[in-house]
């Protein structure tokens, strides 16, 4: 995807230096056929009748062409240059382009797997810069939200590990014939139940509040 992309960059790049060129090109030559500079043409007659009155016409159509081609040639010289400039250039723009893009993407990749300690660092190019500072707001916001869901895990297993303890305890107490069965011995362990019910009741609280924000 990336290099289908680079390159038509680059091809929109060149296509608007070669078209440029062609231009060039041809208001060269019409403009080279339509305008001669006169003193040149003067001097050129005067020379060409002091020494061949007969040849001063081809004289002067000679050096008509020689100027033409000339001028179209520097112009080809300089175009051929355009041309490899614009090449260079766009494979440097597309390359500025998409080096942080590719970041980018490789970076979203590893966050996707977990890694949410994962940034790009902020190019120089201020829309480029933008993405990328955003993206790593992203990824900051996904880092704290799997540090709060850790911390939460934690306190729901510690909070939810006491009860369950206690009840395991009066249970084995009750089989080994340690505690009578009464309503001393079952009421702590109904108000352990009850407190694993409120704790419950609250994950799923939480729960609806996450999915409806």
């Amino acid at each position: 995807m990336w290099r289908q992309l680079k390159w038509r960059i680059v091809g929109g790049n060149m296509a608007v230096v070669i078209a440029g060129a062609t231009l060039v090109l041809l208001m060269t030559q019409i403009v080279t056929r339509m305008v001669v500079p006169e003193p040149i043409l003067a001097e050129v007659r005067h020379l060409a009748e002091a020494s061949d009155p007969a040849g001063a016409e081809v004289a002067t159509a000679v050096l008509l062409d020689t100027f033409r081609g000339t001028i179209i040639t520097a112009v080809l010289v300089g175009t051929i240059g355009a041309i490899f400039v614009g090449w260079f250039s766009s494979l440097a723009l597309a390359r500025q382009i998409l080096h942080p893009l590719n970041q980018l993407a490789s970076s979203s990749q590893r966050i996707a797997n977990g890694r949410y300690d994962e940034r790009i660092p902020i190019p120089d190019s201020a829309e480029l810069a933008s993405v990328a500072t955003h993206f790593n707001q992203m990824a900051q916001a996904l880092a704290t939200i799997e540090e709060q869901r850790i911390t939460l895990i934690g306190n729901v297993s510690h909070e939810l590990r006491t009860p369950l303890t206690s009840m395991i305890g009066f249970l084995e107490g009750l089989m080994d014939g340690l505690f009578p069965s009464s309503e001393e011995t079952y009421a702590p362990m109904h108000a352990e139940m009850q407190r694993m019910q409120r704790l419950v009741d609250d994950l799923q609280t939480l729960s609806r509040v996450e999915a409806g924000a």
